[in-house]
């Protein structure tokens, strides 16, 4: 697996999503819990099979100081959170081996059969998010559910969140 290094560029090739319904007051918050990251790094899961989507996202987590640590696939997510806590993990719902949502459903089990130490904010990952898709996601155990491609308004907004909770 690669890591990227400081000042090295990916370039996004598909279409872009405005999301025109961003609250001000929110991205306003956003900007000054993103200052706040700096004391508080929050460790990120990110499963992602797809390189190019891995490495965006990964970038993206970076600059506002996300500790990101990647899983190509469920089986190795559900190792890692076995052995390691995170604050978050991004879930891609469509996996090569098992689905998003089988996966989150597992660590759900774990985490009610006291396996984990601790509940995990799960947010699912994908390019469909339609009213079924969002649903079977939530009914799997999911917290949230974001569109790729992913923006940092978005991210910024769901990091003011969960600093606010720690």
């Amino acid at each position: 697996m690669q890591h990227l290094r400081a000042g090295q560029s990916v370039n996004w090739i598909g279409p872009s999503y405005d999301r025109s319904d961003a609250d001000v007051s929110v991205v306003d918050k956003a900007k000054t819990v993103t200052k706040t990251l700096s004391d508080k790094q929050i460790r990120v899961l990110l499963v992602e099979d797809d390189p190019i989507v891995m490495r965006v996202t990964t970038m993206l987590l970076q600059t506002m100081r996300c500790d990101v640590v990647h899983a190509a696939n469920g089986e190795v997510a559900l190792k890692l959170i076995s052995e390691q806590e995170f604050d978050l993990v991004l879930m891609d719902v469509g996996l090569p081996d098992r689905s998003g949502d089988e996966v989150t459903r597992t660590i759900r089990d774990w985490e009610r059969e006291g396996k984990l130490v601790k509940q995990h904010i799960v947010f699912g990952l994908t390019a469909h998010v339609d009213q079924d898709s969002r649903d079977r996601c939530i009914e799997a155990g999911m917290d949230d559910v974001l569109s790729k491609p992913l923006k940092k308004q978005m991210f910024e907004k769901m990091l003011a969140q969960l600093v606010e909770e720690k």
